[in-house]
């Protein structure tokens, strides 16, 4: 026999077949539950092997079906007779998946006569086929629960006998061989992407909310929940601190991850108006090294009085300029009457104020009179 699968590829198939023992329990309103044994023997096809999580069909299922009349059903024979029954469960189950061979629709059981001396009564009945998915170990097929309703007749009167018949404890009825495919081997670690910024810089006294990462890895997927996070940053001091990131994948890859917080003083507000080191205020109004504040007003050094001269010494006569005792100074004497009366001055001047300019007046006029008194005198008294 030849099954396809996923439509193209074919696959070598292989017939099952397992006979049950079921128990059923017919309800009834006159004579209650009514206890029937049923004997179940299903025929399926299934292929040779299947690859690993790749999807397969149990096909060609048909159920061969004895329903057992010695027991409680045998006071009952005359009113199934011809047996007449409808098939509305009957489930296959694989790989953790259950299917309905029969459909939501049911298969019916054409009338059946059958002997009053018979201890059963034989009927076959067909299914569609039922599709699984493979993991990576052998797929085991097994039987299920089957819900049946039998129509009997009381007299004239159709009756309905709502059945459920369970499998017994071993309900294997065959196993699908997957394929061995050599494993392969994880080398690759996990990759985590830090959220938000690295490196990360605060200001003592701020508050750090962790940005997170998340985690990926090749073969296991999102790992995001199964990361540890490590270390602390202390705001109120300042310094450089580290949280570490880390995650596992199955094969045992291990990925870690850094993110770096500075944590620095806040600067002072109007830190750029400072001067910097090299210009200090005034340094344009400092004197030189070598001229002290206030040295370019000073009288040169031709102003200075000689060491031997007070100030004020170019305005009072010299030792030449004394007067004699008979002889005041500059009274209208010539330099031939009085040759001590040279003029050595050095043209002393006094300060041009206004004080002085009267005083100098008064003084003029007196001597002007002075001398013209002693020219009179020496006219007079000497000739």
């Amino acid at each position: 026999m030849i099954f396809y699968n996923d439509g193209l590829k074919i696959v070598h198939a292989k017939q099952e077949t397992k006979t049950f023992d079921y128990e059923c329990i017919a309800k009834t309103s006159i004579a209650g539950d009514i206890l029937i044994d049923m004997k179940v023997t299903p025929t399926v096809s299934i292929p040779d092997m299947v690859n690993p999580h790749e999807k397969f069909s149990v096909s060609d299922i048909e159920t061969a079906i004895e329903v057992d009349v010695t027991g409680s059903l045998a006071p009952l024979k005359g009113l199934i007779n011809p047996f007449n029954d409808h098939l509305n469960q009957f489930h296959l189950q694989a790989a953790n998946e259950t299917v309905n061979v029969v459909g939501t629709e049911g298969v019916a059981i054409p009338e059946t006569p059958f002997d009053n001396d018979a201890p059963f009564i034989p009927f076959s009945i067909g299914a569609i086929d039922a599709s699984y998915t493979a993991g990576g170990v052998d797929v085991n097929i097994h039987v299920g629960e089957i819900k049946a309703e039998i129509h009997a007749k009381l007299g004239t009167t159709p009756v309905n006998l709502p059945v459920t018949c369970t499998p017994p404890e071993d309900t294997l009825l065959t196993t699908v061989k997957v394929e061995e495919t050599e494993e392969e081997v994880d080398n690759d670690a996990p990759v985590i992407t830090l959220n938000g910024d690295n490196p990360m810089t605060l200001n003592v006294g701020e508050t750090y909310s962790e940005p997170g990462a998340t985690a990926k890895d090749n073969v296991d997927g999102d790992l995001t929940e199964q990361m540890k996070i490590s270390g602390e940053v202390i705001t109120h001091k300042a310094g450089e601190y580290s949280i570490t990131y880390t995650v596992t994948d199955k094969a045992g890859n291990k990925a870690t991850a850094t993110r770096t917080v500075y944590v620095e003083e806040a600067a002072d507000p109007g830190d750029d108006d400072k001067p910097s080191d090299g210009d200090k205020p005034g340094d344009g109004d400092t004197p030189n090294d070598g001229e002290k504040p206030g040295d370019g007003a000073k009288p040169d050094d031709g102003e200075k009085p000689s060491d031997d001269q007070n100030p004020g010494d170019r305005d009072k006569p010299v030792n030449d300029e004394k007067p004699d005792d008979d002889n005041n100074i500059g009274v209208g004497n010539n330099n031939n009457d009085n040759p001590k009366q040279e003029n050595t001055n050095k043209g002393g001047v006094l300060p041009n104020t206004a004080t002085n300019i009267p005083f100098t007046l008064l003084i003029g006029t007196i001597l002007l009179a002075l001398g013209g008194s002693l020219h009179v005198f020496r006219k007079y008294i000497f000739n």
